[in-house]
């Protein structure tokens, strides 16, 4: 009896030391992925090349392998929300992105981890496309919804602001009074550390009149330059 105690608590153990030590994999994949993920988005941002397709391929197949250890992990499925949402390069040219698959993720991401800025960004990447394509489930609601919630968990992560501002500025002409102060809150709070970004960001949606009514920008040669212009204009 003794000895079928001690058996049973050894394989027990043996599993427990399995399954974490394949938990650590998972996450040091999931590490190696957002790494890839940030050399990747630095590539085309200065470049404009879209990644070729099996890349692309080689990282979802990495998050799906950890997401088979922690399904409902949160993290997990962000990156691989990030993973379907890149764009990339068929043998044939064409470009493509899984934006479907992409918004899909995310939605479970935000189930699981319901305080993840990350998620809510990852869910307004997607949420913009869709609705561009006048494709999103709950429409501009919906859209507003993921930027307020990305905003105000991420106030002080400069990725998850940085995609705020982008799609905020984008939508500009159709946010509701409510979302223009989320997304001109996280101007205020992204120009304290990388006023520039806020610049680029302006000047790549034609909205530096719009990012320079922020005090800590006004005073900025783009903004100066941008007053003149529209000043003469008038």
């Amino acid at each position: 009896m003794h000895a079928a105690l001690l058996w049973l608590c050894v394989v027990l153990l043996t599993a427990a030391g399995v399954v974490s030590v394949a938990h650590a994999v998972a996450d040091e994949t999931v590490a190696d992925i957002n790494g890839k993920l940030f050399e990747l988005g630095r590539e085309h941002a200065g470049t404009g090349l879209a990644v070729s397709e099996p890349v692309v391929k080689q990282l979802e197949a990495n998050a799906r392998a950890a997401l088979k250890w922690a399904p409902q992990n949160g993290q997990y499925l962000e990156a691989l929300a990030r993973v379907q949402y890149l764009p990339r390069m068929t043998s044939n040219g064409v470009v493509v992105s899984d934006i479907d698959g992409a918004y899909q993720t995310a939605r479970s991401a935000v189930v699981a981890q319901p305080s993840s800025a990350y998620a809510w960004g990852s869910l307004a990447f997607a949420s913009d496309r869709l609705m561009a394509e006048s494709r999103l489930p709950g429409g501009q609601a919906a859209l507003e919804r993921a930027i307020l919630r990305a905003a105000t968990l991420g106030a002080y992560e400069p990725y998850v602001l940085r995609g705020v501002i982008d799609i905020g500025l984008a939508n500009w002409i159709t946010l509701s009074a409510d979302a223009k102060r989320s997304v001109m809150q996280s101007v205020r709070h992204l120009a304290l550390r990388q006023a520039d970004d806020v610049i680029a960001l302006a000047k790549n949606r034609g909205r530096l009149s719009v990012v320079c009514a922020e005090k800590r920008l006004v005073g900025r040669k783009e903004c100066t330059i941008s007053a003149n212009v529209n000043q003469t204009s008038s």
